[in-house]
């Protein structure tokens, strides 16, 4: 039952991926029809809490925008909803380079939000590079001494919109070899 992922959009976006990993066409289609009930005029998708405070709604939109994607859909109407949903995510990116809160709980996300959107804007298919230059060099002033860019979540996700950008930062083989004496 998909009552549960309307929820939060990042688990109707995760819903989606999976359903879409595992070959389910047609609880794809649900995903896609839920999410564009939830998609505004203006490109972004939101959803608010039940405190009635509103998570940054790019991360929402970065997560629907990669989600959309991964379909590799020629469907005009998903197209027009990615392309909507990048050209505002595009809007909201603050003039330093990040996507998120300027102050408040949720700034602390911030590098997160921004990591979420790098990946969403270069899955897209459309050329945003000016843009993700901007936000990786935002990202990259973020990185403290020791390397990580904060808690480990934000660093997990900063590595990961940097190597997808630039790709691998490095590399080794699986299974690792093991060096005997």
């Amino acid at each position: 039952d998909l009552g549960l992922w309307i929820q939060s959009l990042l688990f109707l976006s995760s819903a989606l991926k999976l359903f879409h990993l595992i070959g389910s066409d047609s609880e794809c289609n649900r995903c896609v029809q839920l999410l564009k009930k939830y998609q505004d005029t203006d490109g972004n998708f939101s959803i608010n809490t039940i405190q009635n405070q509103s998570v940054p709604s790019e991360w929402h939109t970065a997560q629907v925008i990669s989600a959309l994607r991964s379909l590799n859909s020629s469907d005009v109407e998903i197209n027009e909803m990615i392309s909507k949903a990048c050209s505002w995510l595009v809007t909201r990116q603050n003039k330093e380079g990040y996507w998120g809160a300027k102050d408040g709980t949720y700034s602390l996300f911030n590098i997160t939000f921004t990591s979420y959107s790098i990946i969403a804007l270069n899955d897209s298919e459309n050329d945003y590079s000016d843009v993700i230059s901007k936000a990786i060099k935002w990202i990259r002033s973020k990185q403290t001494l020791n390397g990580s860019f904060g808690d480990v979540w934000s660093t997990l996700m900063a590595v990961t919109a940097i190597q997808k950008v630039n790709g691998p930062l490095f590399s080794f083989s699986i299974p690792i070899p093991l060096y005997a004496k």
